[in-house]
């Protein structure tokens, strides 16, 4: 906006507000009812707080400092250190009688 150009009033602003706000609850309730919207449409729903956005995943800062058992040496360094950034988690119920502990 160029500064010669008068700059819209309280009343123009509230009432494109509104207008927004309203296309928002529209697009949710195509949304809810099942209809598929394009991306940048659930985009503006995210941004509008309609629908939560998801969750960036965090990847670790620095390489676990576990001890690797069992490391094949058939890895080449850079299978070794992707491998320090994996962390596996086991707890589902099969892995409950299963030990880390090498017979």
């Amino acid at each position: 906006m160029s500064d010669k150009e008068p700059k819209d009033s309280l009343e123009q602003q509230i009432a494109r507000d509104e207008i927004k706000h309203k296309h928002l609850e529209f697009l949710d309730k195509l949304r809810l009812k099942g209809v598929p919207l394009k991306d940048s449409d659930l985009k503006k729903l995210q941004d509008g707080g309609f629908i939560p956005k998801p969750k960036k995943e965090q990847l670790p800062k620095k390489p676990a400092s576990k001890k690797q058992i069992n490391v094949s040496e058939k890895k080449s360094e850079g299978q070794k250190k992707a491998d320090a950034y994996v962390d596996v988690v086991r707890d589902s119920a099969m892995y409950h009688d299963v030990s880390d502990v090498p017979i």
